[in-house]
């Protein structure tokens, strides 16, 4: 007969999956609202019944919709920063030499493709996708002055810009083509489009 402090610990780990998996139902179901109308238009009654849960169970985690999309991007956020500080640097940039936090955004967006359409779909907020784009902007600002030593900080601001907002939008074609390009094949696509502009097409 197990103990009291096992009992409780096996009640607690039980709790924790049930809760893991009532957000996850939830997030699945609100990514999939978004793709098909606007956040305003969303009720937490018509989430609920669409992830099979209470409505009781789903204030128990949120206070409403909103909250619901801040916690998400939230989630989003703090797990793409740990995961860029991860990446160690390479010295400089090449078409030959794809940089690995290149790589690793497109493969963090595509582990969480759920909530592409969120941030990527046509009721998004493209605000979202640049603040996470943005957590990459040191990264990149401290490459390409390396090997455009020339160039000033507001040139090098600018060129980051026309990155990140071209980023965006090649996500989103991604997205909506099925993900048929492999991280890989992004991520070198994107740095031969950035380094050789019209030339990666020759």
């Amino acid at each position: 007969m197990p103990s009291p402090q096992k009992e409780h610990v096996m009640d607690s780990q039980k709790n924790d999956l049930r809760v893991r998996m009532t957000k996850k139902r939830l997030r699945k179901a609100f990514a999939q609202m978004m793709l098909e109308r606007p956040l305003q238009n969303i009720s937490v009654a018509e989430l609920c019944i669409k992830a099979e849960i209470n409505r009781s169970t789903f204030y128990a985690h949120y206070a409403d919709i909103f909250d619901l999309q801040q916690r998400l991007e939230e989630e989003i956020y703090l797990e793409f920063q740990e995961t860029l500080s991860h990446v160690n640097l390479p010295n400089a940039l090449s078409v030959d030499k794809v940089p690995l936090f290149m790589v690793t955004m497109f493969d963090f967006l595509k582990r969480n493709a759920d909530l592409c359409g969120v941030f990527l779909g046509p009721y998004a907020d493209r605000q979202f996708v640049l603040n996470l784009l943005n957590n990459a902007k040191e990264i990149t600002l401290t490459q390409y002055s390396k090997v455009y030593k020339k160039a000033s900080p507001h040139q090098l601001e600018l060129f980051y810009t026309f990155i990140a907002y071209g980023c965006i939008g090649l996500l989103e074609f991604w997205m909506q083509n099925g993900f048929v390009e492999t991280v890989e094949e992004m991520a070198e696509m994107t740095n031969a489009m950035i380094l050789r502009g019209a030339g990666f097409l020759e």
